[in-house]
């Protein structure tokens, strides 16, 4: 419920550095999710538990990045739940890469609101703005 609020949504990541031990509870679940569609057993997977994951939203694949905005946001994610917030400097010393990209995001959305054209869409302002993102 936690990763919920602060995300936004429950596609915790395997490999969840802000919190390892979630991820690797979830990997675990969504394992056991997997034996019971095929046929299996998983005790721990019960239809309760399944429904409440279900009506929270729980993501039981892990959705993958698609592309370069999917990929950093991500990364951007991964940041905020290590920091707190999504104040990445622009010489990121563990990730250069995702200082140039919220660089690059900061002058897109000001390119918009000067009514220049921008590949910034409203559905990843949204999405960034759920996250905390300061533009």
């Amino acid at each position: 419920k936690e990763f919920k609020r602060v995300f936004g949504d429950c596609n915790v990541p395997a490999r969840f550095r802000a919190n390892p031990k979630l991820g690797r509870w979830v990997v675990g679940l969504r394992t056991k999710y997997a034996r019971v569609q095929k046929g299996g057993r998983a005790p721990a997977i019960t239809p309760e538990r399944v429904k409440s994951l279900n009506e929270l939203g729980f993501s039981w694949v892990e959705q993958q990045p698609k592309g370069l905005f999917d990929k950093r946001y991500h990364e951007l994610r991964q940041f905020r739940a290590e920091s707190g917030n999504c104040d990445v400097p622009e010489t990121y010393e563990r990730n250069p890469r995702l200082g140039a990209w919220v660089r690059s995001i900061r002058e897109k959305f000001h390119m918009l609101l000067s009514g220049e054209s921008s590949d910034l869409t409203s559905d990843q302002i949204t999405r960034l703005e759920n996250i905390g993102f300061s533009f």
